[in-house]
């Protein structure tokens, strides 16, 4: 994730749109710290295991993605 967070970062602010640039720049790429900030922002009720695969699965396509159109550096 972290070779790939420049490009990620627009996506995620997307999909999220809770979140600011602040919190992802705090966060610097770091899966643990992107799945804590959108469980205290969407979730706050939820322990962050419930919430990790769902993340990650958006992850992943996205990455894939970028990954093909070779944005990842």
């Amino acid at each position: 994730m972290e070779r790939c967070w420049r490009s990620l970062k627009p996506e995620i602010l997307a999909r999220w749109d809770k979140l600011s640039e602040y919190d992802l720049t705090g966060i610097g790429g770091d899966f643990d710290g992107l799945v804590e900030i959108i469980r205290q922002r969407y979730f706050p009720g939820r322990s962050k295991l419930s919430i990790e695969a769902e993340i990650r699965d958006w992850l992943v396509l996205q990455m894939d993605e970028l990954e093909k159109s070779e944005l990842c550096e």
